[in-house]
């Protein structure tokens, strides 16, 4: 995220106008960029990032579905990897730094959907 941000902000000093316009515009830009650079990340890598920082880590796969549901003490979270690619769902608000420290072992970027949604660029 912070990198889109700096890459959006690069982009919006190069324009002309004004300058919320040209943030909206940088923004769409950076993403696109973004996701064009997301890497394919195998689901045995994203289980070992996921076992450093969760005590108990398991994959589900029903319905047309695939996830990785991980646990530790201080809440769970699921990844979506059929389906829902790319979609992260926390129990709790404060488990972001875990959520960071996947994002960072695995070298992808991710981004908030909503207060406990996100989305890695994967």
């Amino acid at each position: 995220m912070k990198n889109i941000m700096k890459r959006a902000h690069e982009i919006a000093r190069t324009l002309d106008g004004h300058y919320q316009a040209r943030m909206s515009f940088a923004l769409r830009q950076a993403w696109k960029e973004s996701k064009e650079e997301s890497k394919e990340v195998s689901v045995d890598e994203i289980i070992e990032a996921c076992k450093k920082s969760f005590s108990s880590v398991n994959v589900w796969e029903k319905y047309g579905k695939k996830r990785i549901y991980c646990e530790s003490r201080r809440g769970k979270l699921w990844i979506g990897l059929a389906a829902e690619k790319g979609f992260c769902n926390i129990s709790r608000p404060g488990m972001t730094s875990e959520l960071e420290e996947i994002t960072e072992s695995l070298k992808v970027g991710y981004f908030p959907l909503n207060g406990k949604n996100y989305k890695l660029a994967i």
